[in-house]
């Protein structure tokens, strides 16, 4: 729901008295105008008021739309004031509207979150009304539309808004007898959002403000939705994997890493818990706590737990990775790996993204001995499907210094040679002294 209502105090009661002193039988205006209390006004029999409801859908960054249709039901609440069964019977019934959303319904991104918009038709449009009067009805949300998922390929969680709207029509009626919508007004009477002020007026009208470029009506409805992907060892949601290249290089040596995942947007609970583990190569779960830094805890079955937005120190080495299977789309993940000198650290992530929306580049590379961080300086959030961030050390190159074993065969084949030709050449020096004694 848009935070720009705020209580106009008297100008508000102001506007609610003029809307309620216009007389029934005024002059029909030529066009409708929503003024600065949000009054609705302006309709004719040709071009009745408008008002339409708008759904907001905030899921994760990168959470595919659901396929979802979401129903906006009206009930009588008084005519002229009465609440009198006799008189809601004459009021008009008027059908529930509906909003759909696909996946093709991309919305707009910004903190860690994706909001997808969108309005219903009108929804005065073609009621026939019996007489003059003052008709309010009250605007809901009908709740749990949506079949959530469960198990593979994926569970998902939609969280209904509770708002309520009383929407407030003044039907007047022209020269030519015809009743129609001439103004109206829309009070928020139960709220989504704790900034919204309940008994505020809203603008219902089709698009929102003419000066706001992507606008909609503010009688809106906010609803949560989060995905979990049903990952595995094979095909984690999260993996943070270690890799030891350099001819010298320790595959038995563990390297400590900072690990911390936190709840995406639409999580607000901060005691949630996500279950890690690591696995080998084959992607077996490795059955030691050797993979547990200080203040980690392994249980009996050998899973790591992290608390949302609580680092935990782990150590992995050559060939082992650390998985998650239970974090839903969108979870924010910064992974830290300490300085280790003699070591080149890298890494190459995987369907991870950036908090601005971006890919983050490929070529993430430390100096050796130096500390190297996925997510520390900027959000990084996790995508639908596998996400992995791939970490490299790489071992100084060592220049050995003497004899190289492969010249020593034609070292002592020169040596041999200078020793023969050496003992020739005393030889023939003795046998020349002997002949000139």
């Amino acid at each position: 729901m848009k935070t720009g209502r705020t209580l106009y105090g008297v100008a508000t009661g102001l506007a609610i008295a003029v809307a309620m002193s216009l007389s029934l039988t005024a002059p029909a205006m030529a066009e409708n105008v929503v003024d600065g209390n949000n009054v609705v006004t302006g309709g004719t029999a040709t071009n009745p008021v408008k008002a339409v409801a708008t759904k907001n859908l905030v899921m994760p960054v990168n959470t595919p739309t659901p396929d979802a249709t979401f129903t906006f039901e009206l009930t009588k609440v008084s005519l002229n004031g009465s609440t009198a069964a006799g008189d809601l019977t004459t009021m008009p019934t008027i059908d529930a509207k509906t909003v759909t959303l696909s996946s093709s319904d991309n919305g707009s991104t910004g903190d860690g979150a994706k909001t997808v918009s969108k309005e219903t038709t009108d929804i005065l449009a073609g009621i026939t009304w019996p007489h003059e009067g003052v008709y309010t009805y009250r605007v809901t949300e009908k709740q749990d539309t949506y079949t959530e998922k469960t198990g593979s390929p994926f569970s998902d969680d939609m969280a209904y808004s509770t708002a309520a709207y009383e929407l407030t029509v003044y039907v007047y009626k022209d020269a030519n007898g015809t009743f129609y919508a001439g103004a109206l007004t829309t009070t928020l009477k139960a709220k989504d959002v704790a900034s919204d002020v309940v008994d505020t007026k809203v603008d219902p009208t089709l698009g929102g403000k003419p000066s706001v470029a992507g606008d909609y009506s503010q009688m809106d409805w906010t609803n949560t939705y989060t995905r979990t992907d049903a990952g595995n060892a094979t095909n984690p949601n999260l993996k943070v994997s270690k890799t030891v290249a350099g001819a010298l290089g320790d595959t038995t040596r563990y390297f400590d890493f900072s690990v911390k995942v936190t709840n995406p947007v639409t999580v607000t609970a901060t005691d949630t818990v996500y279950k890690a583990y690591v696995v080998d190569s084959t992607g077996a779960k490795v059955t030691t706590a050797a993979n547990c830094g200080t203040g980690c805890e392994v249980d009996g079955n050998y899973e790591i737990s992290f608390t949302t937005a609580t680092a935990e120190n782990i150590k992995l080495k050559h060939g082992q990775s650390l998985v998650f299977v239970d974090t839903p789309v969108g979870t924010k993940v910064e992974v830290e790996e300490a300085a280790t000198a003699d070591y080149t650290p890298s890494y190459v992530p995987t369907n991870l993204t950036s908090v601005k929306g971006g890919v983050i580049g490929a070529n993430n590379t430390a100096t050796v001995g130096q500390l190297l961080g996925l997510g520390t300086a900027s959000a990084v959030y996790t995508a639908s499907g596998s996400n992995v961030a791939a970490f490299t050390n790489t071992y100084k190159t060592v220049t050995i210094t003497g004899i190289s074993a492969n010249n020593l065969p034609y070292i002592v084949m020169i040596g041999l040679a200078v020793i023969g030709f050496a003992g020739y050449v005393v030889v023939r020096s003795r046998r020349r002294a002997k002949a000139e004694a």
